[in-house]
């Protein structure tokens, strides 16, 4: 069956397309021509997702940390950074639930995490140092074209500034194992 005739938003035209296209080939391509055109993606929403992410105010300085130690003992982890207790200001379940509504994907989430899991099989802890600032640079890279947001970067930079030796690095991976163990309950799909 052919498929339905449309009309075009640009010159009124009468057209048929496969696909629902806002305007025949001829004005497409006219505005193409003046920059004005866009690409007809799969995904309309996803050049506008990858703009609003450099939109999002970044990370509230609330959520900053300064050691993974706790203040009163520094031989235990911050409870904050693994606890979801209401009770607990700044817990990692708000952070998690602040990430969960902007642009971040459990997927790109699964892959940091993922990655820094894999330096702890490493022994010397220059060699997982030097893996750590490697991180943060393809996060960097990924901020740049827009595929995570600016705040999930700023969360980044301070969590990896702060790691001063092999037990931050292990309360690291802890923390970001609870980030993402929040993000899905946040973001299911």
């Amino acid at each position: 069956m052919p498929p339905a005739p449309q009309i075009c938003k640009t010159c009124g035209k009468t057209f048929r397309s496969e696909r629902n296209f806002p305007t025949c080939y001829d004005c497409f391509q006219k505005e193409k021509r003046q920059g004005r055109g866009n690409s007809y993606s799969c995904n309309p929403t996803q050049s506008r997702d990858r703009q609003s992410a450099y939109q999002d105010p970044g990370l509230e300085e609330r959520f900053l940390i300064s050691s993974y130690a706790d203040s009163k003992n520094p031989e235990v982890m911050d409870a904050r950074l693994v606890s979801g207790d209401a009770s607990c200001q700044n817990n990692v379940q708000q952070l998690a639930q602040m990430f969960a509504t902007s642009t971040l994907t459990t997927a790109q989430l699964r892959r940091i995490y993922d990655e820094a899991l894999g330096y702890a099989a490493l022994d010397d802890w220059a060699k997982i140092r030097v893996q750590l600032d490697f991180l943060l640079s393809k996060a960097a890279y990924s901020l740049g074209r827009k595929t995570i947001p600016p705040m999930f970067f700023q969360f980044l930079q301070n969590r990896i500034s702060v790691i001063r030796n092999r037990e931050d690095f292990d309360w690291f991976l802890k923390h970001m194992l609870a980030v993402v163990a929040y993000f899905k309950f946040y973001k299911p799909k």
